[in-house]
């Protein structure tokens, strides 16, 4: 039998929204998703089309946040954090940056950020340089995964 069976995904697959679309012109900070019972979370960023034309001084950089309370978040440790391709979080000014869209032609298209570090809680985080006066639709799906019960046979 597949190991993608409904119970499977069911139980072992847990999305939620993190940030609702909308159009983005300021920094964000997203929903935190609590990590009790899982070992990893994907940050899916989907960008619809730019409203601005985007450059090295325009841009929308993704990163990942993370908090043992809650309350207090700080940057992830970059070796806790991976992009769309596997690599570790550094592509960005900031520290656990998985994603920096500089240009029109980057977009619109979805991006994708791991965390795997232990913090209890993680927040996707958007940081806009520049300026944007007429914005960027963009939302962030969180999918909780690698729980640490797996469903029965």
């Amino acid at each position: 039998m597949s190991i993608l069976t409904k119970d499977f995904m069911r139980h072992n697959l847990i999305s939620s929204q993190s940030v609702a679309a909308v159009v983005v012109t300021s920094d964000a900070n997203g929903t935190s998703v609590d990590m009790r019972g899982y070992n990893a979370v994907c940050f899916v960023v989907d960008c619809g089309i730019e409203g601005d034309t985007l450059s090295g001084s325009v841009m929308f950089e993704f990163e990942i946040e993370d908090s043992s309370d809650n309350s207090t978040f700080a940057d992830a440790a970059n070796a806790d954090v991976l992009d769309g391709a596997g690599a570790a979080g550094t592509t960005g000014s900031n520290d656990a940056t998985f994603a920096t869209v500089d240009a029109n032609a980057e977009i619109p298209a979805r991006f994708l950020g791991f965390y795997t570090g232990t913090a209890r809680y993680v927040r996707p985080v958007i940081n806009v340089t520049g300026s944007h006066s007429n914005g960027t639709p963009i939302s962030i799906i969180a999918i909780r995964c690698k729980a640490d019960v797996l469903p029965a046979a």
